[in-house]
């Protein structure tokens, strides 16, 4: 279950306030399979984990994160809970590809 949502989450992955509580399930909120596996390997693991994804909800164009996990007692009573944050990339990524056309055009120029 989601215990806390901020509201750039709730915004990225159109959460209907129906589901912003913290009895929500997370997969029906977030519908991401690349953040389940995220959730997954940082549940089972004693390391933060990272992973890059890529969120998607047309008509907008695609957004890329780098999303970090970590496992850590969040209740009183002892039960593990999963931190997930995503940084955006998004623009990191389109730089990177800038960078490349350029060296690639260099490689052509006599």
């Amino acid at each position: 279950a989601i215990a806390m949502l901020n509201p750039a989450a709730i915004r990225l992955f159109h959460i209907p306030e129906s589901q912003q509580t913290a009895a929500s399930s997370f997969h029906s909120s977030i519908r991401n399979s690349r953040i389940f596996d995220l959730l997954a390997r940082a549940r089972d693991s004693d390391t933060a984990e990272d992973h890059t994804l890529t969120v998607e909800r047309p008509p907008a164009p695609p957004r890329h994160f780098l999303g970090s996990a970590c496992k850590f007692i969040y209740r009183t009573d002892g039960t593990p809970s999963v931190l997930i944050v995503l940084t955006d990339i998004t623009r990191l990524r389109h730089l990177e590809r800038m960078r490349h056309t350029v060296n690639s055009a260099k490689a052509f120029v006599i």
